[in-house]
C-alpha cells in the first residue's frame, strides 16, 4: 500500500499539524509528559481551496517549511479554531485514531508506518468504496515479490513419563 502511494504527491492548499499516536501512559510520574509515550506524526492534507499555500497552527517546529514551499499561513489557533480552519486536516487526524483503534485495537510503535500506510491508502481510495478491493488486488500484482523472512526451524521436544 505504501509502495502505491509514494508516487503521490500532495497540491494546492495544504493543511498540516502533527498528531499524537499511542496509548495512555499506566505510570502517571510528576514531571513527566502524557505524551512521552506517544508517537509524533506529522499530518498533511491536501484541502478543497486553490493554492500553493500550506496552514499551520504556527508551532516552533513547523518554521523550517518557509524555506522548503512558496507561502505558508502560520497562525496560532485554539483547538476550536483548529477544527474549524483546518477542517480536513482534523477529520483525517480523528478517522486515522478511530482506524488504529477500530482495526488493531492496540498500537505498536514497532508498526507504525505499516498503520500509516494503510491508513493513506485506504484515505486517499476513499470516495472508491466499491473497486478498492480491486485496487487492491491490482496492487500486489503488480508489486515485486518480497522475501519471505528466513525464521529458524522449531524445535519439538517428546517428554516420556
Amino acid at each position: 500500500m505504501g509502495d502505491r502511494d509514494e508516487k503521490l504527491t500532495l497540491a494546492g492548499y495544504i493543511e498540516l499539524d502533527e498528531a499524537f499516536l499511542g496509548g495512555k501512559s499506566h505510570s502517571r510520574t510528576e514531571g513527566k509528559s502524557p505524551f512521552d509515550v506517544k508517537v509524533q506524526v506529522l499530518v498533511m492534507v491536501e484541502s478543497d481551496p486553490p493554492g500553493q499555500v500550506f496552514r499551520t497552527d504556527a508551532l516552533d517546529r513547523h518554521h523550517g517549511l518557509r524555506s522548503l514551499v512558496h507561502y505558508v499561513n502560520m497562525t496560532k489557533m485554539t483547538k476550536t479554531e483548529l477544527n474549524t480552519k483546518m477542517a480536513c486536516l482534523s477529520l483525517a487526524i480523528s478517522h486515522l485514531k478511530c482506524f488504529i483503534k477500530g482495526t488493531y485495537h492496540h498500537f505498536c510503535k514497532l508498526n507504525i508506518h505499516s498503520y500509516l500506510n494503510e491508513f493513506c491508502y485506504r484515505w486517499n481510495r476513499r470516495h472508491l468504496e466499491k473497486q478498492i478491493a480491486n485496487h487492491l488486488i491490482t496492487a500486489c500484482v503488480l508489486h515485486e515479490a518480497v522475501p519471505a523472512p528466513k525464521r529458524k526451524p522449531r524445535t519439538t521436544y517428546l517428554q516420556a513419563a
